[in-house]
């Protein structure tokens, strides 16, 4: 038996305050030596399992698929103070989004929704919610589409400064909705790589947007650009860029002078052509081999 539970039991933790104790559910305690919130989960033979979360981020071990937050078990949980969220590779649909929400996380700052399968449907949830308080999403892996994206800039994220959409079958006209969303001048990092149907005619609609003064790291791997998005990209009016990735898109001679000149900029681009990369690649084996 878990000695923490035994001092519950017994009533001789005197530096613990018990807020929540029922078979089924979780176990709820501050711990006075260290100021952190801890949960515990009970099931019903009554074993226990102790995780210690420092940081305030412990929904996220209290989240079973869903099944603890349609329980509602929050009662007891002071809400106000969790900041943090990491729930990727939690299974989530688009109604688990929908009991997520019902949590009045006016607080949270940071929350990772990333490998789920949240979906369009999922996404308008998460734009209903009472995150105003959100900096950071990471929605990475989740098939929202151009219309779970059109949800998002049309969400209650004023604050929102990091936005994260790799792999999520984004097209030139989710980007046309993107930039139309209030919180796209506060964005510092917009990741949207892997979404090979953006384009140039993306890139455009970015170019096109006044909005970008903050963005300072842009990730466009894989989005289908030619030499015309880099032309775009020298013109867009993002005069805090520093960090460019755009690997494994197709360029020619004229569009790696374009590259040339944007380092010239003063910013980082993160590309090498095939023949770098496959250069580079023989280079480790030979490393690898020089180990063995």
């Amino acid at each position: 038996m878990n000695p923490f539970l035994d001092a519950f039991k017994k009533g001789e933790e005197k530096d613990i305050e018990l807020i929540k104790q029922s078979p089924g559910s979780p176990l709820y305690y501050k711990d006075y030596n260290n100021g952190a919130y801890v949960i515990a989960i009970i099931n019903e033979s009554f074993e226990f399992q102790y995780i210690d979360k420092k940081a305030l981020v412990f929904l996220a071990n209290m989240v079973n698929k869903g099944k603890l937050l349609r329980k509602k078990v929050n009662k007891g949980i002071d809400e106000e103070n969790i900041v943090q969220l990491d729930l990727q590779r939690y299974d989530f649909g688009p109604l688990d989004i929908k009991y997520l929400t019902d949590f009045d996380l006016k607080n949270l700052r940071i929350l990772d929704l990333s490998s789920n399968s949240i979906k369009p449907q999922g996404a308008f949830y998460l734009s209903q919610s009472k995150f105003s308080s959100l900096e950071s999403l990471n929605l990475n892996f989740n098939e929202i589409g151009d219309e779970g994206l059109n949800h998002i800039a049309n969400g209650f994220f004023n604050k929102l400064n990091c936005l994260f959409l790799f792999h999520n079958n984004i097209t030139s006209q989710g980007i046309k909705y993107l930039v139309k969303a209030e919180f796209v001048s506060n964005l510092i990092i917009l990741s949207l790589s892997e979404n090979p149907c953006i384009g140039d005619t993306g890139v455009r609609y970015m170019k096109e947007h006044k909005g970008w003064g903050k963005l300072s790291i842009l990730n466009l791997n894989y989005t289908g650009l030619t030499d015309i998005a880099l032309d775009y990209l020298g013109k867009a009016p993002m005069p805090k860029l520093k960090k460019l990735n755009i690997q494994g898109n197709k360029f020619t001679d004229q569009g790696k002078a374009n590259i040339n000149a944007l380092r010239m900029n003063h910013i980082h681009v993160s590309y090498r052509t095939e023949a770098e990369r496959q250069k580079e690649k023989e280079k480790n084996k030979r490393k690898n081999k020089d180990k063995k």
